[in-house]
C-alpha cells in the first residue's frame, strides 16, 4: 500500500492510498477530511468546498486533478493542497523553490524561552 504524506496549511498529515488509480481529486479531499477530523476547529475549511490545489513539495510541480496518483507520484512523496481561500488571503507568500512551506507566513512566537 502506497502512503504519501501531506501538507494542509501548518500540519503534515500521512494518507494511505490502497488504490492508486484513484485521482488526486480524491487524496487532496482525504488529506482535507484527514486534516479536519484532526483540527475540527480550523476554520472556514469544509470538504464540501473542493476549492484546492495540490503540488508535490520536491520541483513544485501543480498536479492536475484528475490524473491517477500511480501516473504522478511515487510511494512516500511529499506533496502540499493548498486551499485557494488561502492562497487569496493576505497570508500568501507566493511559491520560493527554497522553502518547503510555501502557503505561510513566519509568526514570531508569543513567548520567550527562559531555559537557554
Amino acid at each position: 500500500m502506497s502512503r504519501f504524506t501531506v501538507h494542509v496549511r501548518e500540519e503534515w498529515l500521512t494518507v494511505p492510498c490502497k488504490d492508486t488509480q484513484a485521482s488526486v481529486q480524491w487524496l487532496g479531499t482525504e488529506a482535507l477530511r484527514r486534516y479536519l477530523k484532526n483540527k475540527p476547529d480550523s476554520g472556514a475549511v469544509s470538504l464540501g468546498n473542493n476549492g484546492f490545489l495540490v503540488r508535490r513539495c520536491q520541483g513544485l510541480s501543480l498536479l492536475d486533478p484528475d490524473d491517477a496518483i500511480e501516473d504522478v507520484l511515487e510511494d512516500n512523496d511529499f506533496i502540499e493542497v493548498v486551499l485557494k481561500d488561502d492562497v487569496m488571503s493576505s497570508e500568501f507568500i507566493p511559491s520560493q523553490p527554497e522553502k518547503i512551506h510555501l502557503y505561510s507566513r513566519y509568526h514570531e512566537p508569543n513567548e520567550v524561552n527562559m531555559w537557554l
